[in-house]
């Protein structure tokens, strides 16, 4: 039986083999992505289907994901947003009122959106350089958002370890899901604005807040 020390050991091995994802470079829709693939800037100004996404080959449809999406710079847009939704869905559907299954914070608000639309809750308005921290049970059909070291959901008692009774927003259990960013305008009209950047963070480095027990990065 290994020791204490053996068996950290063992951890930090595996953790450092470990490959997570970026997004990926041949679904964007008017994005340019840079640093690694980690960072989406859109481009786009006649196009509500503006996003990146995570590889398609990298779709879960089981376990429990951690990831951080900073908010490097808003320049404006009624449909930018961190989500997560089901693969294959497009930008232009979760970039507001999202489908099935597919769950939005909106950067203008910070508001959490499900398939109905407005959830009733809110991480409060982003600003440049805030963290967005998504916590995703695909096993058990829950996604909840926070804002840096903020309250989940931005609010009490909702909690990513607690599926039955932590609050969260409801997906189907067993849904092929990935993480995604969007630009459109969503539901205010026009088709967008120039500008916007997002850089992800999906485990291959440290994170900037703590992971909820139980939940990893967004491994290949």
């Amino acid at each position: 039986m290994p020791t204490n020390v053996q068996a950290l050991m063992l951890a930090e091995m595996m953790a450092a083999a470990a490959s997570y994802i970026t997004f990926d470079a041949g679904s964007v829709s008017a994005v340019t992505l840079s640093n690694s693939n980690l960072t989406a800037t859109n481009t786009g100004t006649t196009s509500t289907n503006q996003g990146a996404h995570g590889p398609s080959a990298s779709a879960k449809t089981s376990g429990k994901f951690y990831f951080e999406i900073t908010l490097v710079t808003f320049t404006g847009g009624g449909g930018v947003a961190v989500g997560v939704a089901p693969s294959g869905s497009a930008y232009s559907d979760v970039s507001f009122i999202p489908p099935a299954n597919a769950i939005t914070c909106l950067m203008a608000s910070g508001n959490i959106w499900n398939h109905s639309g407005n959830s009733g809750t809110s991480v409060g308005t982003p600003a440049n350089g805030d963290v967005i921290c998504g916590a995703l049970d695909i096993t058990n059909g829950k996604v909840w958002y926070r804002k840096n070291n903020g309250l989940w959901d931005g609010t009490s008692g909702h909690d990513p370890t607690n599926p039955t009774s932590g609050g969260g927003q409801s997906i189907t259990a067993g849904t092929s899901m990935l993480p995604y960013v969007t630009f459109g305008s969503g539901l205010t009209g026009g088709a967008g604005v120039a500008g916007n950047v997002f850089t992800a963070n999906f485990g291959a480095s440290a994170f900037t807040y703590a992971v909820p027990s139980g939940y990893t990065g967004w491994t290949q």
